[in-house]
């Protein structure tokens, strides 16, 4: 029997997803059946979203939801996950079982994406390609990240094939625009699926790839950056209709009660790194020595992993033995070129940008403060994500180019994917497996409305009391109250701080929605946060008498008549012209390219 290229693949990636199923299922859930502490609200939001779909059907955009902090913004939220994969698979799977596939199918398609770059953009062998896709796959960021419950980042696996498709070598414009479009696509998916904070890491490791690319293939990266532009452009157009009103949202609730630099300095950032990069999570000791605010909480280091294990550096390290033996006893110098030069300089430049966002400086803090997406902070691990797929990429380049006989290279690769999935196994889970969320009520609950059992609907505003002290405390699992019909007064959204530092919850009391207190309803009037001027409200604002009809619809996942925020009518006109041009542009260019290869033929 006959094993074609394409069944090779298969079987090497179905080898590597069994190692990723019997390394990390027991953290999806642990042995004790709890999750990361993120998925506290990832996963109601996920049934929240549900909710709205089971309720409204696929086409009714999501503007507001009453399940959590008496009423919320949903398609302004930046991170909200109802346009996004896991959310569109509960559908058919419930949110746990979503977030499993999601988690193994990013996985394989981020694998499958990197091999395909490293194969077919870059010229690599097969064997050192398959090194490249192990190592990506099972990258610490998209691992710890994924399985603590922060699900926006399985975005991060697209990044292969935004590249994939930047680099593909068609020359003229028509028959460059699929590759234009498909890029806009995936960007404009990171914008809609609520992971709007890895813009800027995904933007800033697609350009160290294609300066890369053009250095490595001795040509000019003018296309490539030009295709980058027409993308990122395109994917603006695309998703206007989801970051302006988002922008409205973050402008009204006004600065971010965070640290907008976590690190001292730049030597602490690029320590810290490396540490992080190539030994695993860094200890608590090690990032509270380099911490910048003392006062700041700091969580569990599993949230600061971006651990592509030991592998990279070694194939740094003889690559470099390789290349000192090589040029021993050579009598030309070495020298670059002056192209080579000025890319390796924006490399190195573009390359120290996550490190320096990380660290600290007056200036560059205010600055930042002033800015309404960056002054919402970055959290440095997000911004290191950029770093991940290039410094694999540079590694397996640097081996690559050692004169390896085909067989040894074949033989090598083999023993590289085994020592990466043993380093992978032999990470320290424990902080994965002591994760105390328990997502049961929200399991329960989505069994419940898919068989009809109930209708979702919110009556009250709770919160959770310390029997002893009589104070309010703020449990990990609190957004699980919607299950109950009950909306968290006190939710759990980062958007608002740890503390809820900025959110507006006076006057809201715990009890009834439809409690009437000097002509106000308990409850937030969500449409406030986004459009105040419009709605004749102020940021906060509650339901209020003679909105009867607009609250009721509100706790029962219904639209409700409201005045959208200034040029949002604008701005989804400007999404769907571009969709539906990007759809034509497509049709015509493929359509031209076909007719242009018939030509030739002839």
């Amino acid at each position: 029997m006959t094993i074609t290229p394409r069944l090779a693949r298969l079987g090497i990636l179905t080898l590597l997803l069994l190692a990723m199923l019997a390394i990390y299922n027991s953290s999806l859930p642990n042995p004790h059946g709890l999750l990361g502490r993120h998925f506290a609200v990832t996963l109601p939001q996920l049934m929240d979203g549900h909710l709205w779909l089971h309720v409204n059907g696929i086409f009714t955009p999501p503007w507001f939801s009453p399940s959590f902090c008496g009423g919320l913004p949903l398609l302004a939220h930046p991170g909200n996950l109802f346009y996004s994969f896991p959310q569109w698979l509960t559908l058919f799977l419930d949110p746990l079982a979503s977030v499993r596939w999601t988690f193994y199918l990013f996985a394989v398609s981020g694998g499958l994406g990197f091999f395909l770059l490293l194969h077919r953009s870059f010229n690599v062998s097969n064997p050192t390609s398959w090194v490249g896709a192990a190592l990506f796959m099972g990258n610490g960021y998209y691992v710890n990240h994924m399985l603590v419950g922060q699900l926006q980042c399985h975005v991060i696996m697209l990044i292969p094939w935004m590249a994939l498709l930047l680099t593909r070598p068609r020359q003229s414009f028509p028959s460059s625009f699929p590759n234009i479009a498909g890029t806009a696509m995936l960007l404009a998916y990171v914008v809609w699926s609520g992971a709007v904070f890895l813009f800027l890491p995904i933007l800033i490791a697609l350009i160290l790839i294609g300066l890369t690319w053009g250095m490595h293939n001795h040509v000019s990266n003018h296309r490539f950056f030009r295709r980058l532009a027409g993308s990122l452009i395109l994917a603006l157009l695309l998703s206007a209709a989801k970051w302006w009103p988002g922008l409205l949202f973050l402008d009204h609730l006004g600065p971010a009660p965070v640290p907008l630099a976590f690190l001292r300095g730049v030597d602490d950032a690029l320590l810290l790194l490396i540490k992080s990069l190539f030994f695993g999570p860094p200890g608590r000791e090690t990032v509270l020595a380099a911490w910048q605010d003392p006062h700041f909480p700091l969580e569990s280091t599993v949230d600061y992993a971006v651990e592509i294990t030991l592998v990279p550096l070694i194939l740094l390290a003889v690559a470099g033995f390789a290349w000192m033996h090589r040029r021993r006893g050579c009598q030309s110098p070495w020298t670059l070129s002056k192209t080579q030069i000025k890319c390796l300089t924006i490399i190195a430049a573009v390359a120290t940008l996550p490190v320096a966002l990380s660290a600290y400086s007056p200036l560059w803090n205010t600055f930042q403060r002033h800015a309404i997406l960056w002054r919402e902070g970055m959290p440095l691990v997000h911004t290191w994500s950029a770093l991940v797929i290039p410094v694999i990429l540079w590694s397996i380049l640097s081996y690559e180019g050692i004169d390896w006989s085909p067989s040894h290279l074949k033989e090598q690769a083999w023993a590289i994917i085994f020592f990466v999935l043993a380093l992978q196994a032999l990470a320290n889970q424990a902080p994965l497996r002591s994760e105390t969320y328990d997502p049961n009520p929200i399991l329960s609950y989505y069994h419940q409305i898919r068989s009809g059992a109930t209708m979702p609907s919110i009556h009250d505003l709770g919160a959770s009391v310390d029997p002893q002290t009589q104070n309010v405390s703020l449990p990990l699992d609190r957004n699980n109250f919607m299950v109950a019909g009950i909306s968290p007064l006190f939710c759990n959204d980062p958007l608002f701080g740890d503390h809820l530092q900025r959110f507006p919850y006076q006057p809201l009391v715990l009890g009834s929605v439809w409690t009437l207190t000097d002509g106000r309803f308990n409850m937030k009037n969500p449409a406030c946060y986004v459009a105040p001027e419009e709605n004749q409200c102020r940021p906060g604002d509650h339901f209020f008498k003679g909105q009867e009809t607009a609250l009721k619809q509100l706790t029962h996942y219904q639209p409700y008549s409201f005045q959208k925020p200034h040029l949002q009518t604008v701005m989804e006109w400007i999404g769907a012209i571009s969709f539906i041009l990007l759809v034509s542009g497509v049709v015509w260019a493929t359509m031209d390219f076909r007719n242009t290869l018939t030509s030739l033929s002839k």
